[in-house]
């Protein structure tokens, strides 16, 4: 984390990005961010308030995630619309949240927390809050924040369970259960499917193009980047020449293209580490901490978030991280 913190300032000085871009001003909050929420600074109190602060996230995404699911019934919605999505048709509900692609994950995450707690009290019942949660990252019609809830989902209850035998029994009545219910619930996909443009092949047009862009910008300068949160070009797909902001399609690519191979071999092996400590553990906390972590690591794919100080999203993740590595701490023995 030290070495990240050095490298940014560092490859800023090296790539010269545009100043629309307001780097240095993000690597700012980035850094706040860190020293905040992620394992760049460790105590037995920055632990313990890391703990209190993921437990309490987790709270609010239960909140978020199942409570958008019985507004979709009650016609609430607080979602700002605009005419791009009106156009598009789809992905108009965000619940309780301000936007349906806020809403997937967040309620993606409800949905391991509460599979994990599910799990730990045995009680069928609490299953029924899972499925809410689930409801909910449909009704928002985000394809990658389903996927990545259901990764999420799974890589928790296999960790819960400690055992592939325990999993596969779960998963055998979780896919019968769900097989026989399909007529009752199948037409939370609609706008899922209808987003991709039918059941066929993932349609992948609106995130295609600022993949291509991004992944020019690492052709260009694949070394070190184009500059932290900043593109090649002024007027490159999917950037903002009033605000700077960019809209990059994927946090994995981005770490390429602002940072370089040299920003990849250091960043990469940070989530590797955070998910293999949490993975290797058996605390309180780190069978949840996987199952998140695997979310984010999917979702990344088509959310550009991870150097986003001021995103809740980037929030979670780094804090995420941060519980992750904890987990070394304390051994269930």
């Amino acid at each position: 984390m030290l070495i990240l913190v050095a490298y940014i300032p560092l490859e800023l000085l090296i790539a010269q990005p545009s100043p629309i871009f307001k780097s240095w001003p993000r690597y700012i909050l980035f850094l706040l961010l860190l020293i905040n929420v992620s394992p760049l600074l460790d105590s037995n109190i920055l632990r313990s308030y890391r703990k209190n602060i993921f437990k309490v996230t987790m709270y609010a995404c239960v909140f978020l995630g199942v409570g958008s699911f019985f507004a979709r019934f009650l016609g609430i919605n607080f979602m700002v619309i605009d005419d791009e999505f009106v156009a598009y048709g789809t992905g108009l509900f965000g619940g309780l949240t301000t936007h349906s692609m806020m809403l997937g994950p967040i309620a993606g995450i409800a949905a391991c927390y509460l599979a994990s707690r599910a799990y730990r009290s045995k009680r069928k019942v609490d299953w029924l809050w899972v499925v809410m949660a689930l409801g909910a990252v449909m009704f928002s019609a985000s394809r990658s924040a389903l996927m990545a809830a259901i990764a999420g989902i799974i890589v928790t209850v296999y960790r819960q369970s400690g055992s592939a035998s325990k999993f596969v029994q779960i998963g055998i009545v979780t896919f019968v259960i769900a097989a026989s219910t399909f007529s009752l619930w199948g037409s939370a996909l609609d706008n899922v499917i209808e987003k991709n443009g039918g059941a066929g092949a993932l349609n992948i047009d609106s995130r295609e193009a600022m993949w291509e862009e991004r992944w020019k910008e690492f052709e260009e300068s694949p070394i070190y980047g184009v500059g932290f949160c900043a593109a090649a070009h002024r007027g490159g797909y999917g950037i903002d020449v009033k605000t700077g902001r960019i809209e990059s399609g994927s946090s994995w690519i981005i770490i390429f293209s602002m940072l370089g191979i040299v920003g990849a071999c250091i960043i990469v092996p940070i989530f590797f580490k955070a998910f293999m400590t949490a993975y290797q553990s058996k605390t309180e906390l780190s069978a949840i901490a996987c199952g998140v972590l695997s979310l984010f690591f999917i979702h990344m794919f088509a959310e550009g978030y991870i150097f986003a100080g001021g995103s809740l999203l980037s929030f979670m993740l780094w804090l995420t991280v941060g519980v992750a590595f904890d987990c070394k701490y304390k051994s269930a023995s």
